[in-house]
């Protein structure tokens, strides 16, 4: 029997992680195809240029994962989040994405996600103190104009939503 033994790998550059993320998308890409990871980034200026929100995600597989989202104690309430949000969401329907992905905890913010379109999908707890993480999902509505959705163009349902 081979002997294996455990060590830890620099985690001051990428060197290693790049390594590893290359072997699993060798071994994913014939089931669902390659993938070349797009890094979003997006930042909002005061009036004075301030930054004072800022979203970062990683478009992968047709899906974005939103990782960070932060708004200032300042700004918060006035619509900053959701303009970062209605950004990554357009950025995400042109990337030909099928849904957009995130978590939060539950002292963060749940009800502002769910205010947006956002569905909880599951739950992780529990956390220091009783917190838990939600996990939610937002799927891209297309308009049905192609065979494969079932339409023919021009045979959309009245009041089909899409963009």
């Amino acid at each position: 029997m081979t002997e294996y033994r455990v060590k830890v790998l620099d985690p001051t550059t990428d060197e290693a992680r790049d390594f590893i993320a290359a072997r699993l998308g060798e071994f994913n890409a014939p089931y669902i195809g390659n993938n070349e990871p797009l890094k979003v980034v997006l930042g909002i200026d005061d009036e004075w240029g301030v930054l004072v929100g800022g979203l970062a995600a990683v478009i992968e597989y047709q899906a974005m994962s939103i990782h960070l989202l932060w708004v200032d104690a300042s700004v918060r309430g006035q619509g900053v989040g959701k303009i970062l949000i209605h950004q990554a969401e357009k950025i995400a329907r042109r990337s030909k994405c099928i849904m957009i992905y995130l978590d939060t905890f539950d002292f963060q913010a749940p009800r502002f996600y769910e205010k947006l379109g956002f569905e909880r999908w599951g739950e992780l707890g529990p956390f220091p103190n009783g917190h838990k993480r939600y996990y939610y999902r937002k799927l891209m509505k297309r308009k049905p104009t192609s065979s494969a959705w079932g339409y023919k163009k021009g045979m959309e349902p009245k009041g089909s939503e899409g963009e």
